[in-house]
């Protein structure tokens, strides 16, 4: 089953950016998360964000999994250019996306995931290149160009999902326990219609390719499938030619063979069944006429177990003969409560013994360690340090590229095995992408009793002797009380503090929900509230081993940091909030979702309330929801029976339903025999219960309250100071990290951005101006090499500053600087702070008067700016100039190293002069300072001494190329100068 998929690629992919002169779309029509409705061909589209680098793989399963009004999704397939704009006006102009075209199987063959032919293209500039695997497609949001790039390119931020499969409900067969669901997708190859089953879920239960072991399964099968088509089953002999196999290594006993089937011609290797007939054919992986597959759903989620030590949750799957990399892209598609799965990665004796216990005695299962690019280099799939072992005797013996580890249930230890051994039965998914999880499994909530109301809460201790941290924690949040759901308690100030001392009796211990397990020292309230007040006791925290989770003295109010397994704890305490905590930046079009518990509210005040409400910046208004996933979103603010005005009405036209941002209504989740437009029924309530919708009248007596959708702030516009443009990029929660590799991606005007440096006063009362004042976004400043050597992104003198009083701080590890908007003020921060809201981009030609110096020869390299200097001004100013005692001349550019290094030295765009001409001897070049002429690095048709004169040679910096021509040319932006002993 090798042949069945691609490579895993994990190396590192270096990002090149170019400008392109191509047309520029317009920002995004609708919001990421939005299902738009493209009129042309009637099918709707949605751009969805996913974190930068993950595979196009990924992105194909990913969208399988979405559906919208009754269809499936898919990777989008652009079959005209004005579908190409349709897409590309999906997405973010600093963006890339995925879209459905490959060469996967055959180089330089493209072909549409769905079999649609491949005649329009659009793409890039020298693109496809297909260098170094690049077989998959992205589509660039700046201007609809596609390129062709790697599986793991490191950069492609989301995907454009396409809907346009009809969706089949499951059917259940009373004969063995089974659903079985037929998939329309015509044209699929088998291998995709494999992994897209396999990622399938329904009702916990995981999907594969339909296998069928008896002639009543095989009827029950083919009556799923009209008469007149053929869909792919999970059969196949791909490994060994004869040897067939089913998807879920059961035995191949009962076989359908149509008449002189399997003929094995020409690489069939698939089975496909005949509705018809019911009877089963050999075929192509790419037949171009299968017109779906069936699903089959019988294998039992287990559910994740929680490991206390580390946060993490772990799940154990079922998977007979699994290949060690259908485990891992199935893994890595896994998400449990907003986390992300993979193959576990084990770096210690107890997580060891952890992941063992979860295993039979009797089975092995795959973990997510491999030496596949390197023998005897082993890694984890996280890039985690590979550190600690647990080898069996004389293991790994590396023999007949056994290049992936299992772990044995029975004693725990690991074993390097092939990648399709046919007797690996399990695998491991550890889900640890952020801690503690949003919503993690139900626990049997503690009694309602002793429940005290407080402002806008309600608190209950819980007597439990003993409990740890992560189990109070774990009960809390499936606890509800009336309609309010619970979490361990957090606290905002004295007032609450002296509120919860009254609670408890004197001498109660009690957990709240603080924890510092993620980061030793960076504490968090567990619904990830700004962590601002503290009382703390007399030398507390101490920080002592383990002591990562907070507890309560009920006799002073005093906090103390505690391990998760404390003896002398007495309880914990529940807070059940009226108002559910804003979920700004969790949901992927960056906008905050609040619930604001308000009963009997009217529609109109609710309105009225809701578009007074500001949070962070961002402006409220009542909740527009735009496709299904973000309905689903919704319904997760409270999991309650609650009725909940959102923002739509046909109050102005009878039947013309209208959002109250005036965004399209596209997409709409109505209630059955809704709207029923009864006498002034004019306005639409949320139903929790079964999250539909349902038309009401503004004073309706079940409404429990309202959802607050939080819109950011525009970006502002690009605006010119001096010698740069500015803008300002809203983006909730974004790290420092994150925000400089935005700003660097970005392009404006031919020139490349970088966080915005700040090197005097105009300066900063400029931007003070550009920034909203509830802003505080990330400026290029950081201190993160040498702690209190600050240090600007571009090099800049560090030499004017701004900072807000007591600032720098120096606290543990912040290491960067955000402005505040209100007053132009500079504090240093975490990288990952909580709540800054975006960041500053400054696009400009560069200040580069210090020569840069490069390991790689010793010498320095100077670019100087100066639009249209001729060659020969050049060349002569270069000559007489001298850095450090070092003589200076043209750049000579001897070797592929030595080009690509200047090629990445600076941030913009140019054409420069370089030290090389004709003009002695027409073809004949030479370097000015005698260097031997040996690499070249010309342009496609160049040299061509075009009217016979140019005689003098340019590099171009979008390419690194290089180019002949006239002495004055015009576009030359400056020239380079090496300085050599």
């Amino acid at each position: 089953m090798s042949k069945l998929l691609t490579t895993i690629l994990l190396s590192a992919i270096v990002l090149l950016f170019t400008i392109t002169t191509a047309p520029v779309f317009a920002d995004p029509v609708y919001p990421p998360g939005t299902t738009a409705y493209n009129p042309d061909n009637g099918h709707y589209y949605e751009f969805w964000y996913i974190p930068p680098g993950t595979t196009w793989d990924t992105a194909s399963i990913g969208a399988e999994r979405f559906t919208h009004n009754g269809t499936w999704g898919r990777l989008a397939t652009i079959t005209d250019a004005s579908e190409n704009a349709f897409v590309a006006n999906l997405v973010p102009n600093n963006a890339t996306a995925w879209i459905g075209l490959t060469d996967r199987n055959t180089e330089g063959d493209f072909k549409w995931i769905n079999g649609e032919s491949y005649n329009y293209t659009n793409w890039d500039t020298s693109q496809p290149d297909n260098s170094n695997n690049k077989d998959y497609v992205e589509i660039n949001g700046l201007n609809g160009k596609w390129n062709d790039s790697t599986n793991h390119n490191g950069h492609t931020s989301g995907y454009v999902i396409e809907y346009d499969t009809i969706l089949h409900d499951p059917v259940y067969n009373t004969e063995n326990g089974h659903y079985y669901r037929l998939i329309d997708a015509p044209a699929t190859l088998w291998t995709d219609a494999y992994d897209m089953a396999e990622n399938h879920i329904y009702y916990g239960l995981n999907g594969h390719l339909v296998t069928i072991t008896s002639q009543s399964e095989n009827d029950f099968v083919a009556g799923l499938i009209p008469n007149n088509t053929k869909a792919w089953i999970g059969l196949y002999d791909a490994e060994t030619e004869g040897d067939y196999k089913w998807v879920t290594g059961e035995s191949y006993n009962y076989t359908n063979w149509d008449t002189s089937q399997p003929d094995n011609s020409n690489n069939k290797d698939y089975v496909e069944i005949n509705g018809l007939n019911g009877k089963w054919n050999d075929s192509t992986n790419h037949n171009g006429h299968t017109s779906g597959y069936v699903i089959e759903y019988d294998t039992i989620l287990h559910d994740p177990v929680y490991n206390t030590e580390n946060g993490h949750y772990y799940r154990l799957i079922d998977a007979p003969a699994t290949l060690w990399t259908d485990a891992y892209d199935m893994a890595e598609n896994h998400i449990y409560y907003g986390l992300n799965g993979h193959l576990v990665t084990i770096t210690s004796q107890s997580e060891n013994d952890f992941v063992a216990g979860l295993i039979p005695n009797n089975t092995k299962a795959w973990i997510g360690l491999y030496d596949a690019e390197t023998e005897g280099d082993y890694k984890w799939v996280t890039g985690e340090s590979y550190n600690y072992t647990n080898w069996d005797t004389s293991q790994p013996d590396n023999s007949n590229n056994k290049d992936y580890v299992e772990i044995n249930g029975l004693n725990g230890k690991w074993n390097d095995s092939t990648n399709h051994n046919g007797h690996t039965s399990v695998y491991v998914i550890e889900y640890s992408s952020s801690y503690p999880p949003p919503y993690p499994p139900p626990y049997p909530p503690p009694s309602n009793s002793d429940i005290e109301s407080h402002f806008q809460s309600y608190y209950q201790f819980v007597y439990s002797p003993g409990i740890t941290w992560t189990e109070a924690h774990d009960i809390a949040v499936s606890s509800t009380y009336s309609v309010f759901r619970g979490h361990l308690v957090t606290i905002d100030d004295q007032e609450e503090n002296d509120f919860l001392t009254g609670l408890l009796s004197n001498n109660t211990r009690a957990w709240i929900g603080l924890y510092d397990v993620t980061t030793e020292g960076d504490y968090k309230w567990v619904t990830d509230e700004t962590f601002s007040y503290t009382n703390w006791d007399t030398s507390q925290p101490s920080n002592s081993t383990g002591e990562n989770y907070v507890e309560f003295y009920g006799d002073s109010g005093k906090w103390n940091d505690n391990t998760n397994n404390s003896t002398d704890i007495d309880g914990y305490i529940i807070e059940y909030r009226t108002q559910s905590i804003i979920t700004a930046g969790t949901y992927p079009n960056g906008h905050g979702y609040q619930f604001v518990y308000s009963p009997g509210i009217t529609y109109t005040d609710a309105k009225t309330a809701a578009e007074s409400s500001t949070y962070n910046g961002a402006s409220g208004h009542l909740v527009t929801i735009t496709g299904a996933t973000e309905n689903y979103y919704v319904s997760l603010l409270y999991p309650y029976d609650f009725h909940a005005w959102i923002g739509l009405s046909d109050e102005t036209t009878e039947g013309d339903y209208t959002w109250v941002t005036g965004e399209p209504f596209t997409y709409s989740n109505w209630n059955t025999g809704q709207p029923s437009a009864g006498t002034g029924e004019n306005y639409v309530e949320f139903n929790g219960s079964n999250n539909k919708w349902n038309d009401t009248v503004n004073n309706a007596t079940d409404i429990l309250g309202y959802v607050v959708e939080y819109t950011p702030s525009s970006n502002s516009a690009i605006t010119y100071h001096g010698v740069s443009d500015y803008q300002f990029i809203y983006s909730y929660d974004i790290s420092w990290t994150d925000a400089k590799e935005a700003a660097e991606a970005s392009r404006f005007d031919g020139k490349r951005g970088h966080l915005a440096t700040i090197t005097s006063q105009s300066e900063n009362d400029f931007l003070t101006g550009l920034i909203p004042d509830n802003s505080h976004p990330w400026i290029g400043l950081t201190d993160e090499t040498t702690e209190g050597t600050y240090q600007w992104v571009t090099g800049e003198t560090f030499d004017y500053s701004n900072w807000n009083t007591g600032e720098p701080s120096a606290g543990a590890d912040e290491d960067y600087i955000e402005f505040f908007g209100s007053n132009g003020k500079w504090n240093d921060s975490k990288n990952h702070n909580g709540h800054t809201n975006g960041y500053i981009v400054e696009y400009n030609i560069g200040n580069f008067d210090v020569p840069v110096r490069y390991p790689g020869t010793g010498n320095y390299y100077h670019f100087v700016v100066d639009p249209n200097i001729s060659w020969t001004v050049a060349n002569a100013t270069a000559a007489n100039s001298v850095h450090n005692g070092l003589n200076g001349h043209l750049a000579t550019i001897t070797s592929q190293i030595e080009n690509n290094y200047l090629n990445v030295l600076y941030p913009f765009d140019f054409r420069a002069w370089i030290g090389l001409s004709d003009v002695t001897t027409e073809g004949t070049y030479q370097w000015v300072t005698g260097e031997m002429y040996n690499y070249t690095n010309w342009d496609v048709g160049q040299p061509d001494n075009h009217n016979n004169n140019e005689d003098y040679v340019e590099f171009i910096k979008s390419s690194g190329k290089w180019n002949d021509n006239v002495n004055n040319a015009t576009g030359i932006l400056g020239y380079i100068i090496e300085y050599t002993s």
